[in-house]
């Protein structure tokens, strides 16, 4: 009801921008000419769209969807919601919803926003500003599967640089299916914590508020940019564990979400028909020492990757190597070894239980016949597990206002190493659907 609310007053003040001088509109008509110019302008568009999809293993679902992208425009600010409704959910979500103001310098925008770090093609390991929602698996639109979080940003401009400054006064979590009954086949939910009475903390005090910024200019040929951000860690971690009388399971446990700073790198330079792309940083948790076994330790982050558009046939490759590094990753293993504390977050997060982790994402898009057709193929291998993902579609633009598209994913794993992905080995799945935009 309260999401339903929200929406609805949104969508009241969108109106309210427009119409609000419409009495006066007889006063001032001789100036149309140029006051016309200045006048607010409202747009609405938007698309209804139905999938229907099966897993490998039988089970079918499906999905109905209906999208509102509502504008209101003038000179000086704009007004912009983009609303969904899920109708085999029965939910109604507000996706993002922002107000921006121009200046000669640059802009201020605030409301519910997804904004984006980094220099990678789609994937990064700089670009903290929202959480991720795994609660149905990967999508090769990566973009999309970000949580949209309140904040106020502004960016100024000078010459070829910019800066970026952010300010979140609430705290948003990543999303994962944490169903106990195991019957979410997407569900990620520790077994370890199967009897326990989950405690989550309130996000949206003082001690949650994040801020960052971004610089960003060119030094020969190449786009450089400096990052820093001060908030919690997206993934969550437990403690304060509460054991039965036997010490043989845990009875309550509270989420803990690890405080920290990003102090970073990125940089893009473009080399005819390739583009390169690197960043780089550091994860400095509030458990500097590594010592307490509820928080995520400090870590080092970096990418490079490789992209290739050619000019003929608009086919685009890239290659993107990505991964980390945990510091103190000894005492993690220490505390999960002892039989006192016998947990660390670090370890469930670890790959094949090594301080470090690499992956390899290869990506390709390739549009035909006059681009009404476009296929794109996604693959990603976690080196230490041996696991990967397959994402692959074909979408079939019929007319302007018309899609079709297909899509196939795959998950699984070469070896028998536990792994995200070997997690989902049933999960591959093949939909078809229909878009009519509007």
């Amino acid at each position: 009801m309260k999401r339903v609310l929200l929406v609805v007053l949104t969508i009241s003040l969108l109106l309210d921008n427009l119409f609000a001088f419409a009495g006066f509109d007889d006063i001032f008509e001789p100036e149309a000419t140029e006051e016309e110019t200045k006048a607010l302008k409202l747009s609405v568009s938007g698309s209804l769209g139905a999938t229907v999809g099966g897993y490998f293993d039988g089970q079918i679902f499906s999905d109905q969807l209906l999208s509102l992208h509502l504008v209101a425009d003038s000179p000086t600010f704009t007004s912009d919601a983009a609303l969904s409704f899920d109708a085999q959910a029965g939910k109604l979500d507000a996706d993002t919803i922002s107000v921006t103001s121009f200046f000669d310098w640059g802009f201020i925008k605030a409301g519910l926003l997804k904004e984006e770090w980094g220099s990678g093609d789609g994937l990064h390991v700089v670009d903290v500003l929202n959480a991720f929602d795994y609660s149905r698996g990967l999508s090769d639109d990566i973009f999309s599967m970000k949580r949209a979080s309140f904040m106020v940003t502004s960016t100024i401009y000078k010459d070829q640089s910019s800066l970026q400054l952010y300010l979140k006064p609430t705290f948003k979590a990543g999303l994962a299916s944490m169903d106990k009954t195991g019957q979410d086949r997407w569900s990620l939910f520790p077994a370890a914590f199967s009897n326990a009475d989950i405690r989550e903390p309130k996000t949206d005090s003082l001690e949650y508020v994040e801020f960052g910024a971004r610089g960003r200019t060119s030094i020969g040929g190449a786009d450089v940019g400096l990052l820093y951000y001060k908030g919690h860690m997206a993934q969550m971690g437990y403690g304060n564990f509460v054991y039965d009388s036997s010490f043989s399971y845990i009875e309550k446990a509270d989420i803990i979400y690890t405080p920290y700073q990003l102090i970073g790198t990125e940089a893009t330079y473009v080399l005819g028909r390739f583009t390169l792309m690197a960043e780089l940083a550091y994860l400095l948790s509030k458990d500097t020492k590594g010592t307490d076994s509820s928080l995520y330790n400090s870590k080092w982050v970096y990418l490079g990757g490789i992209g290739y558009l050619a000019s003929t046939s608009g086919l685009y490759l890239s290659l993107i190597y990505n991964g980390h590094y945990t510091e103190q990753y000894d005492l993690v293993k220490s505390n999960v070894g002892n039989p006192l504390v016998g947990f660390d977050v670090d370890h469930g997060q670890a790959f094949d239980n090594k301080a470090y982790g690499n992956t390899l994402t290869f990506a390709m898009e390739r549009p035909l016949f006059r681009e009404r057709v476009h296929v794109r193929l996604g693959t990603t291998y976690q080196i230490e597990t041996e696991g990967f993902a397959l994402l692959s579609s074909i979408r079939w633009q019929v007319s302007d206002d018309l899609k079709l598209e297909c899509k196939a994913v795959a998950y699984g794993s070469l070896g028998s190493k536990a792994s995200l992905f070997r997690t989902w080995d049933d999960n591959d799945y093949l939909t078809i659907g229909i878009t009519h935009n509007f």
